[in-house]
């Protein structure tokens, strides 16, 4: 009881208001979606960009289009439900999304198309492990981490 008030009183005390989403969803990539007229980053995870490419047995693949396409079959036609966490640099939700009982973040992390992002939260390293043990998604073969592709990229 007394941590939830602690973190209520932080809550108040900066101005923040958590809020949930809930709604009909766009999926933007691997890690972003829309609800409600908002945009939320999937806390805790980081998926490989759009034109990303990595590499597998049969060759080079889209693996951030691979990445955005694992999140649309998740969700397929059903409604989310997004608790948010914070608002990132560019005034983005940051959150963790739900469709009834299954974790957006943790089953994108888990299936192999988005990596725990521990820069910013270990609550996925488990799942990582899991999905490179198995060599699900872009564990398949060697990739690059999407917060290095991006910085190459910026260079």
């Amino acid at each position: 009881m007394r941590s939830w008030v602690i973190v209520m009183g932080v809550l108040l005390a900066s101005g923040a208001s958590a809020q949930t989403l809930s709604g009909s969803p766009t999926i933007t990539d691997g890690d972003t979606l829309k609800v409600a007229g908002k945009t939320v980053r999937l806390h805790g995870i980081d998926a490989p960009e759009g034109n990303q490419q990595c590499v597998r047995a049969d060759g080079e693949y889209l693996c951030g289009r691979s990445s955005t396409e694992a999140l649309m079959r998740l969700v397929g036609k059903s409604e989310v439900s997004c608790e948010q966490r914070d608002v990132d640099r560019y005034r983005r939700i940051v959150g963790v999304c739900w469709v009834g009982k299954t974790n957006l973040n943790s089953e994108m992390v888990r299936l192999g198309w988005a990596r725990a992002y521990t820069q910013y939260s270990r609550d996925y390293v488990g799942q990582e492990s899991e999905a490179r043990a198995a060599k699900r998604g872009i564990w398949q073969g060697p990739h690059t981490a999407p917060w290095d592709w991006r910085k190459e990229r910026r260079k």
